[in-house]
């Protein structure tokens, strides 16, 4: 349900674990009861209630109205089954079938003219299908019987909404803006202020509304502005702060405010990620670089962000910090052969061979068929003085690039003479041209016999 309307609950915090347990034994027992005595109304709306607070909703709606079903058939008017009617409403609600839910509001409020509950749902409704007038009706009905409550007058039936004064205050006001009737939109967001328990929450809730709904940008910053210097420590404020600059492009201030949601400690993978790719655009790696190892930065999808950096930094000649991009990257996705690969060319650039051949044999590993990875190894092992795997490597591209393989090996003249052939079949990729190059240029210049501590080695 792509809603304005954000349901407020008040209640004790239990633990979840406990809390399922809890369910699990209630519910089972209620459908033994039910097993029995299927025709009594009062255990399939005590189903119904216990679906409901799990939000099972389609469940929920089920039980709620066989127990309505069974009252009515049985001449039952007892007001528990106003609250049957609330459940089933809010089900629907829930579920975003804002008809099915208006229609059974309004049969609970023909029924039971005194339902509170039944007018907040119609009032939510309403608010849904801007039908401003009538959030307007049915509110102020609200508030009436809310008085007679709290003055202990009339038949008053309610359940659910006795707290919800700060949302129908705030539901009016937004129906007063709609027809433009300023001086009372604000009258009612002040009184949804002076109730509310946390007063924050709705300088932030109408903020957010005018930011989504009515797209009164001006509007909604003056009201998350209030909301932020009443509650500084709030990450929720600062992050819709941070939206609504993004919605205004306002790069800088987005920033300030994802990096307060930062600050506070926030645990949110988005924002994270948010704040990375505003890093990068901005051109500020340093901080992109200090965000990587929050423990909310675990997107995969970042993969190719992180392998840019990193590559910016190696070419400012920032080398650890480089590397420190490349690692978080192989954290990420530790499958994929770049950022292994990458590595292993920076560390064989570095001179630290053995690093090098860690992260080269780990490349290969995943993508045993990539020339460039292969010349690589052959470079390194060359490095390294073991010839013995220069050729082995050096065979492979042979058979990769399907060249003769069953041929001897005298001299370093003759790896000279292979690598030249390897080149010319890798004409269409001048990539690797300089590898082998570099190749060639480190075997020894004269006809040396190819030694490894034994004989001449066969190629194939």
């Amino acid at each position: 349900l792509n809603s304005s309307i954000s349901i407020w609950h008040y209640g004790y915090d239990v633990d979840e674990k406990k809390a399922f347990e809890k369910f699990e034994r209630t519910t089972g027992l209620l459908k033994k009861e039910i097993e029995k005595d299927p025709l009594n109304p009062m255990h399939h709306h005590n189903l119904s209630l216990s679906y409901f607070s799990r939000h099972m909703n389609e469940e929920a709606v089920i039980e709620a109205l066989r127990a309505i079903e069974l009252s009515n058939s049985q001449k039952n008017n007892s007001n528990l089954y106003a609250w049957s009617h609330f459940i089933l409403s809010m089900g629907y609600y829930r579920m975003g079938r804002l008809k099915e839910a208006r229609n059974y509001a309004e049969q609970s409020l023909n029924k039971y003219s005194e339902h509170m509950d039944s007018n907040f749902m119609l009032t939510i409704i309403a608010a849904d299908e801007c039908r401003w007038d009538d959030v307007i009706r049915y509110g102020r009905t609200f508030f009436e019987l809310l008085e007679s409550v709290e003055n202990k007058k009339g038949n008053v039936i309610l359940e659910s909404s006795m707290n919800e004064g700060p949302m129908v205050n705030m539901l009016i006001g937004h129906a007063y803006y709609a027809k433009k009737s300023f001086r009372e939109m604000e009258k009612y967001y002040k009184k949804a202020y002076d109730i509310a328990e946390k007063k924050w929450t709705v300088l932030l809730e109408v903020g957010a509304y005018h930011m989504s709904q009515s797209c009164n940008f001006n509007l909604a910053g003056n009201f998350l502005n209030r909301a932020a210097k009443e509650a500084p420590d709030e990450h929720d404020v600062w992050y819709m702060m941070a939206n609504l600059n993004n919605k205004r492009c306002l790069i800088k201030e987005e920033i300030e405010c994802l990096e307060k949601v930062f600050e506070i400690g926030a645990k949110d993978n988005f924002v994270s990620i948010r704040l990375f790719s505003l890093y990068m655009e901005n051109g500020q790696y340093t901080n992109a670089l200090k965000l990587i190892y929050s423990e909310d930065f675990s997107n995969s999808n970042l993969y190719p962000e992180l392998i840019k950096l990193g590559n910016i930094f190696v070419e400012k000649r920032e080398i650890e910090a480089g590397i420190q991009c490349y690692m978080k990257a192989i954290e990420l996705r530790p499958k994929a052969q770049e950022a292994w690969n990458i590595l292993g060319e920076v560390t064989l650039a570095m001179g630290q061979l053995e690093d090098a051949l860690v992260f080269l044999e780990k490349a290969f590993q995943i993508e045993n068929k990539d020339t460039g990875i292969i010349l690589a190894l052959c470079e390194l092992e060359l490095k390294r003085g073991d010839i013995e795997s220069h050729i082995k490597y050096c065979d492979m591209l042979l058979e990769i690039l399907s060249l003769p393989r069953d041929r001897v090996i005298d001299s370093f003249d003759d790896l000279k003479s292979i690598f030249m052939e390897i080149e010319s079949a890798l004409n269409d990729d001048n990539s690797h041209s300089k590898r082998i190059s570099n190749i060639i240029a480190q075997l020894p210049l004269k006809n040396d016999p190819v030694t490894n501590e034994s004989q001449a080695y066969m190629v194939h």
